[in-house]
């Protein structure tokens, strides 16, 4: 790209008014048709820079490049447009074509019968004027406003001009388009000036004080085709939240189930076979709490915070939160083919309306999420970092759009990038490239052991398996997962650096997150990287620790991501911890509120910026009651027993706020 000083940018100008004196104009009276291939180039220079940006929005139509109309944006655009056009004026169309309309003032005489056009750099966003000053003679000028498929909109039709003339441009039909000018002399020769001024958007970028949640499945109710998750998102609590009907399994589901000694459970639309999420013998998986799982009528035992197959995250309920102090959300979409096969095999009554392969489930998700957007003026999908500073200065909550799924942008749907590109279009800023089993792009952090069979189902020699607890992973010598990054994963990374895309390194192996780093740190200077939703390895008791394998922020990682700047989201589950002697907390009551503390001030410690990482949706359980029967329920998870407990340490004298004795039920 060429770059010019201001008066070579003038020299060119004046060259371009020099010759336009000799041609003649054919386009007719009162038209902007001398505009419409400049104008065209315009919008294909303006789209690919802002693009590169990051600022393009997901919506379409006129609020498709909004953002970038923020003044920083629009200056970083229009440099970029200055160079551009200032290149292309030694040998295209602004030799004899149209000139720039811009900010700087434009001047020159118009003699009859050419015409002179203006033609602007960016789209109009703002409150702006368009100014022709008449210095002698008499001038005809015809203001237009072409979009993106070059159709016209007049917004001012051949009006005479003598001496200085204002057009104000703060209309409809100027918002989001190309802004030309055209000048015709009347009778001989019109001598003029012409500018276009806008109101600057300036927004507070500032410090912002809140709470944030790194991990929500708001949506899942969309995914595994629509079989898993019991309520929907959005819409009145009476209809997206109703109780639930007998689960009415085929014979053989049924029969395993009731062998395995598991609860009864219930029907719904969307529900869950709790088979495959039994982690051992003494752990309880619910699905409805304590007894049946009445809708929006009560909201009795939904969700609870033990509850895998309910939603938690409905939008009321978000809203809630940001008024409480929340002020920005990373909802995630989310899928597992196999787990949505499986569903669909073991239901006599499944809704077939939707396949199981990751992509389309993701994208109903992400599509859903823009719905959110437009049908809510209290929340925003944050594209860039300053943006998201703007939503939440606002007011509003800030929305952050991620993806985790297991066989993500596989190679039977094209070209990775290509796949990647459609989500970014649809807001996506954040991204898990490996979920529960290694995948083309990464090896995935091993765990609990009845998630085993993803990582089966992805390689069949994996049922042969030579390693003492039966994994099916390959451990090296010291029994990690030996899968770092692949080639593959290594170009995924790169792309997303190149749209300045969150690297979300949940569910990496470690060897993955050294891999990263070394990548990061040597290549792109630094960029930082973040784990959404996880535990802290230092402050886990071993039969956690055991349980969650590499599943965990190590003492490595957290160094990892303090120097690169990122942060972890802290899972909000019911675990077991060990006490953090700075916490000043006592941590006598398992999976509660205590036990948190001790994960919030292991990270103070250790100096580590830190979030919720809730993994509303996601299949999990949340943190227990401190206060009554259920209170302080990893005990019974650690198979020690629930009244093994002193009664007195789940009583506490006075009034609680409902989070201590009902647990972490939904945001």
């Amino acid at each position: 790209m060429q770059w010019k000083s201001r008066s070579a940018r003038l020299a060119a100008s004046s060259l371009a008014s020099l010759l336009l004196l000799a041609a003649p104009s054919t386009a007719r009276a009162g038209s902007c048709d001398s505009a419409a291939t400049v104008a065209s180039d315009v919008w294909a220079t303006y789209r690919k820079a802002v693009e590169t940006l990051g600022c393009k929005t997901p919506l379409g139509g006129a609020l498709e490049y909004g953002l970038c109309s923020a003044t920083r944006l629009v200056n970083e655009t229009m440099e970029d447009a200055v160079g551009w056009w200032n290149s292309g004026a030694q040998n295209r169309w602004p030799t004899i074509g149209p000139r720039v309309l811009g900010a700087e003032i434009e001047y020159g005489t118009v003699i009859a019968p050419t015409k002179r056009t203006f033609v602007s750099l960016v789209p109009s966003f703002n409150d702006g004027k368009i100014i022709v000053r008449g210095k002698e003679g008499t001038g005809v000028v015809t203001i237009c406003a072409i979009d993106q498929a070059g159709k016209q909109y007049k917004l001012f039709n051949d009006v005479e001009v003598k001496g200085d003339r204002t057009f104000d441009i703060s209309r409809k039909d100027a918002e989001g388009r190309i802004l030309s000018v055209v000048i015709e002399s009347r009778p001989v020769s019109f001598k003029y000036e012409v500018q276009k001024t806008e109101v600057p958007v300036e927004w507070n970028y500032g410090p912002i004080k809140g709470l944030a949640d790194l991990h929500v499945h708001m949506a899942a109710d969309l995914g595994f085709a629509g079989l898993w998750l019991r309520g929907s998102h959005d819409g009145p609590q009476n209809e997206a939240l109703k109780s639930c009907r007998p689960l009415d399994l085929r014979d053989g589901v049924s029969l395993a189930i009731q062998l395995k000694g598991l609860p009864v459970i219930e029907k719904q639309k969307l529900h869950a076979i709790p088979l495959n999420w039994h982690h051992d013998e003494d752990e309880e998986v619910v699905l409805h709490g304590n007894g049946s799982a009445e809708g929006a009528d009560s909201l009795k035992n939904w969700p609870h915070f033990s509850d895998i197959a309910h939603q938690q995250a409905h939008s009321d309920w978000l809203l809630e939160a940001h008024r409480k102090g929340l002020q920005l959300v990373v909802l995630s979409a989310v899928n597992n083919e196999l787990l949505c096969r499986t569903l669909r095999a073991g239901l006599y009554e499944g809704d077939n309306k939707y396949a199981c392969d990751d992509m389309s489930n993701l994208h109903r998700q992400l599509d859903a999420f823009n719905t959110l957007d437009q049908r809510h003026d209290w929340m925003e999908i944050a594209l860039t970092p300053w943006h998201a500073r703007r939503i939440i200065h606002e007011g509003k909550l800030a929305v952050v759009l991620s993806a985790e799924s297991s066989h993500m942008m596989p190679p039977s749907e094209g070209d990775f990038k290509a796949q990647l590109d459609r989500m970014y279009q649809k807001g996506l800023r954040a991204l898990q490239i490996v979920h529960e089993r290694d995948d083309r792009f990464s090896g995935a952090a091993p765990h609990r052991p009845n998630f085993w069979w993803h990582q089966r189902t992805s390689n069949p020699f994996a049922w042969v398996t030579t390693t003492d607890d039966g994994s099916p992973f390959a451990l090296d010598a010291n029994g990690k997962n030996s899968r770092g990054l692949s080639g593959e994963g290594e170009q995924l990374i790169d792309a997303m650096v190149q749209r300045r895309m969150l690297i979300d390194v949940s569910h990496y192996s470690e060897r993955a997150i050294v891999d990263l780093y070394k990548l990061v740190t040597t290549k792109y200077g630094n960029y930082p990287f973040h784990a959404s939703h996880s535990r802290f390895q230092a402050r886990l008791e071993k039969p956690e620790r055991d349980l969650l394998k590499e599943f965990l922020t190590t003492d490595d990682q957290i160094a990892k991501i303090k120097a690169v700047g990122g942060m972890v989201g802290i899972r909000t589950g019911p675990t077991h911890t060990a006490t953090d002697p700075a916490s000043g907390v006592a941590n006598d009551c398992p999976g509660s509120s205590k036990s948190y503390a001790q994960l919030v001030s292991y990270a103070k410690t250790q100096g580590l910026t830190v979030a919720f990482g809730s993994d509303f949706n996601g299949v999990t359980q949340e943190i227990s009651p401190r206060v009554g029967d259920e209170g302080c329920y990893a005990a019974r998870n650690a198979k020690r027993g629930v009244e093994a407990w002193n009664k007195d340490q789940r009583t506490v004298p006075g009034a609680v706020a409902r989070f201590e004795t009902q647990g972490l039920r939904h945001m």
